[in-house]
């Protein structure tokens, strides 16, 4: 008896096909085992019983009766033989529905030959018992457990009948261990589904069940509760509300969700639906609201403009024209509408709706300005000022003051300042206003008006040095030297300006006050540049101006100034010549060394370097004097005699060493001056340095090409160092610019020699 159904597992969505035989519960087991072998050993028993007496019946009336007795034993043994026929057939029946029980199933249908007859299918259902009669359609819930129990048919172990379902593994069903949903999932019922049980007899089907898993709004709510992804949760409640569309409840936990994923869109969609279907006034009003602040917050200005309208048309058909124009305006003034926004406000006002009048007034100050509307936008902010508090009326102010400067409004801009000065409380912020109204009256040639405003400004604030600064320049507009200088002292008393320190000491320079000029003028100077935002050597520079004696005297404050804060090369190479004049060598040396280090542009480097050399001769300062003749001639090459002095010197002294130094870098200063590289040559040669002598000595025949003499030279330097060859072109050049030439005709015959001695040497 077949227990377990075979086939692949399903998988949800597709169809399994699978294919199973289904016996009714009752009739799994007809008889118990026990039983079967009692009947199987009482049959055999009886059979081999009765065989026993009528073989022992036979021999009696055989031996007994003989011929008459026949016919009566004949009877008897045919009766016993049927008998005995019947109960093996019995046995036989009974031994092979234990064996083989399909197939005797299966002959005892085909033996009685009845028409099939399906009555229903059993199944529970919630763990309630239901029936399904062919054809019909049963109705679940899929999150609930159902289970097939039984197949009712006019079949004896409906023999040859199997279930099959084309849209899902019927095994699913006949285990009952879980529901639909925790086979296919949730999405999967999103709408209702139908699955089909078929009982096919062979490839026909002979009857089929319906039962079809559809969620109710209740389930779907409950879905969308327990859902993680807030889609799924808004497809959840949009399934339960399409299922019971007019729960408010569900409608608004749709619009609180749609809100939270930011579905603005899809929630806008929505609401317009639902406006459709709205049944009150109330709701109408509170939809068109929600929609004009959705639109705004998707900037979706068309459908906001068109909510507002609509919003304002149910506003005041219900009377509540004002509060309608607050909230549909809104979108209007800051988009496509802000004209009409404006009418609106306008007609309110009119009608003398003063319990709004400050906000519609602040509404169509800001419509203007963005309608560009500058005189507009001024005569709301005029009409705003005359119901401000007093609190209001410095921003009202501040307004008027910005937008009467941008149309260039200058009489109206003085009267904004002086409005906003007198609105605003004593303090810093009414002290700028002061100044700032002093600013625009200075501009326009009211020195007076200018004064009293920043004479104000310094009453209310003694801490402000640009309150005494313009004072200052108001005092010099009116030529008024001692309120100027008066005025920029209390300013500098109240912080330190080198800019303002520079303009008193002009002034005090101005007036002959050289004294009190020079003090601030040092003051300057010692002040860093980074600290003054100034040139201290500007400061100095007037400082010195003011000290310098007439024609060529200096004096020692001069002097020591000069040192502190000049930067002027002219100055101190004046002050050198001065020096050296009078002989005063260390004083003109410490002057010259300044001028030289203040020299960027080289302008009077020589004529610096020419006293200093003078001067290191005078002092006995040979190394200094030479490092000066080295860079006069760097300088200037044609002045050689400056590289004769070192020349002298090295070789007076036998300093060939000194002298190879300075000479490499006359070679690198003029490296055409075959001279130059003769020197070179000669401090190496003194060295001991004699490859190096040659090459100097060769470069030196290169540039006088056509002196026999600087070939031949070079020739027998470079034949000492062993350099053949080159010595060998060396004579070669002498004996093509002087053919005569013994020495070097003799100094190729001998290298010729000495050439053929080593190749005989070389060879094995």
């Amino acid at each position: 008896m077949e227990k377990s159904l075979k086939g692949r597992p399903h998988s949800p969505g597709l169809t399994s096909g699978i294919v199973t035989k289904f016996y009714f519960k009752r009739i799994y087991v007809i008889f118990p085992m026990s039983l079967m072998a009692k009947v199987a050993y009482v049959f055999l028993s009886h059979l081999f019983v009765a065989l026993d007496y009528m073989t022992n019946q036979y021999h009696f009336y055989h031996s007994t009766t003989g011929a008459n007795g026949g016919g009566v034993t004949i009877a008897r043994v045919v009766l016993i033989a049927v008998l005995i026929a019947l109960m093996a057939s019995v046995a036989t029946a009974v031994i092979w529905n234990f064996l083989a029980p399909e197939s005797f199933a299966s002959f005892h249908g085909r033996l009685f030959g009845r028409p099939l007859e399906i009555r229903g299918l059993e199944l529970t259902y919630a763990r309630q018992p239901m029936t399904l009669v062919p054809g019909a359609r049963a109705e679940i819930n899929p999150s609930s457990i159902v289970k097939l129990v039984g197949l009712e048919t006019n079949r004896w172990r409906n023999y040859d009948l199997r279930l099959y379902s084309p849209d899902l593994d019927i095994s699913f069903f006949l285990q009952g261990t879980g529901s639909l949903v925790d086979l296919l999932g949730v999405d999967h019922f999103l709408e209702p589904q139908i699955f089909r049980i078929q009982v096919k007899e062979g490839v026909d089907v002979r009857a089929e069940f319906l039962i079809q898993a559809a969620f109710t709004a209740a389930d779907w709510a409950a879905q969308g509760n327990i859902a993680l992804e807030i889609e799924k949760k808004i497809g959840y409640y949009r399934k339960a509300l399409e299922l019971d569309p007019g729960s408010v409840e569900l409608k608004n936990n749709l619009t609180r969700l749609m809100a939270e994923a930011g579905l603005n869109r899809e929630l806008a969609d929505f609401l317009e639906g639902e406006l459709t279907e709205a049944s009150s006034e109330d709701e109408i009003g509170r939809i068109l609201g929600e929609l004009t602040i959705l639109y705004r917050k998707m900037e979706d200005r068309a459908n906001e403009i068109d909510s507002s309208e609509r919003l304002l048309a149910w506003s005041e058909k219900n009377g509540r024209p004002t509060e309608a124009i607050k909230s549909s305006l809104a979108a209007m003034i800051r988009h496509e509408r802000p004209q009409r926004a404006a009418e609106l406000y306008e007609q309110i006002l009119k009608s003398g709706n003063v319990g709004h009048q400050r906000e519609i007034l602040l509404e169509l100050v800001s419509i203007y300005r963005e309608l560009k509307e500058a005189n507009q936008q001024i005569g709301a902010l005029e009409r705003l000022l005359e119901i401000a508090s007093p609190e209001d009326r410095p921003t009202v102010w501040n307004q008027l003051l910005a937008l009467r400067g941008d149309i260039g409004d200058e009489a109206g801009q003085l009267e904004a300042w002086a409005g906003l000065a007198q609105s605003l409380p004593d303090g810093p912020d009414k002290a700028n206003a002061y100044k700032s109204l002093g600013y625009l009256q200075f501009a326009a040639g009211d020195n007076v008006k200018a004064r009293e405003a920043f004479e104000a400004a310094a009453k209310l604030d003694q801490n402000d040095p640009s309150i005494f600064v313009n004072l200052a320049r108001l005092a010099i507009a009116e030529d008024n030297r001692e309120a100027y200088r008066e005025n920029l002292i209390k300013a500098l008393a109240l912080e330190e300006s080198p800019e303002l320190s520079r303009e008193l000491a002009l002034s005090y320079e101005a007036d002959g006050l050289k004294d009190k000029a020079a003090e601030l003028w040092l003051a300057l100077a010692s002040t860093s540049d980074s600290q003054s935002g100034l040139s201290s050597n500007d400061a100095g520079s007037r400082l010195i101006n003011l000290l310098r004696p007439p024609q060529e005297e200096f004096s020692e404050e001069f002097e020591k100034r000069l040192y502190q804060f000049s930067e002027n090369s002219v100055e101190f190479y004046n002050l050198g010549v001065a020096h050296f004049k009078a002989q005063n060598w260390p004083l003109a040396q410490k002057a010259f060394d300044r001028a030289l280090e203040l020299d960027r542009d080289a302008g009077l480097a020589s004529d610096i370097r020419g006293y200093l050399l003078a001067i290191h001769r005078e002092l006995g300062q040979t190394e200094a004097m030479l490092v000066q003749a080295m860079e006069l001639y760097r300088e200037d090459p044609s002045s050689k005699e400056y590289r004769d002095l070192v020349l002298d010197h090295f070789e007076g002294s036998k300093n060939w060493a000194g002298l190879t130094q300075a000479a490499l870098k006359w070679t690198q200063w003029q490296p055409n001056d075959p001279d130059n590289w003769r020197f070179l040559a000669l401090g190496q040669k003194n060295q001991g340095q004699e490859a190096q002598s040659a090459k100097s000595l060769y470069e030196v025949a290169k540039l006088e090409v056509s002196q026999p003499s600087s070939w031949l030279a070079a020739a027998e330097a470079l034949e000492k160092t062993g350099d053949l060859e080159t010595a060998k072109q060396a004579y070669e050049k002498v004996i093509e610019l002087e053919p005569t030439n013994e020495r070097a005709e003799s100094a190729l015959l001998r290298l010729a020699l000495t050439n053929l001695e080593r190749n005989r040497s070389n060879r094995p």
